[in-house]
């Protein structure tokens, strides 16, 4: 003899079905909470060998989106991965021109032209003139890369 699981009688061990609360027994223990779960699964036309989707949690979604927006959407549309251009910066023997440094050039053959040899005969309104002069006086060691 036995129990039912259910009703607490006294039943033969046996039985499958309980005589008195018509309960269905198997061989595992049964609890409230598996029949029930079993009893959902088989009137929905699931089985054990049938896998069971799980339906994911709001946070974790909410939390994946998240994530993706911040990793993902914000680096591309701001820019992050895109390839910038890199610029070379041009200099005349040693200073830094802007452009094609034409102002450069510009002191540098003035210079030329005057027998400049003193930087503080080196004068003009333009910096890069200024410069220009400046590298012809101080002759050719200091090549640059815009000549």
């Amino acid at each position: 003899m036995k129990k039912c699981p259910f009703c607490k009688k006294e039943i033969e061990s046996s039985a499958i079905i309980c005589p008195i609360c018509e309960m269905v027994l198997v061989e595992k223990r049964i609890t409230a909470k598996n029949y029930s779960s079993n009893y959902n699964k088989y009137m929905t036309g699931q089985n054990s060998e049938d896998k069971i989707k799980k339906k994911k949690h709001p946070i974790v979604i909410i939390l994946m989106s998240i994530l993706f927006v911040v990793f993902i959407v914000i680096p591309i549309t701001s820019g992050l991965w895109q390839k910038k251009d890199i610029q070379t910066v041009k200099t005349f023997y040693g200073y830094d021109c802007k452009g094609d440094c034409s102002g450069h050039k510009a002191g540098y053959e003035w210079a030329s032209k005057k027998g400049i040899i003193n930087f503080s005969d080196c004068g003009g309104n333009s910096q890069s003139f200024i410069e220009g002069c400046k590298a012809y006086v101080s002759g050719e060691n200091n090549f640059g890369n815009g000549e």
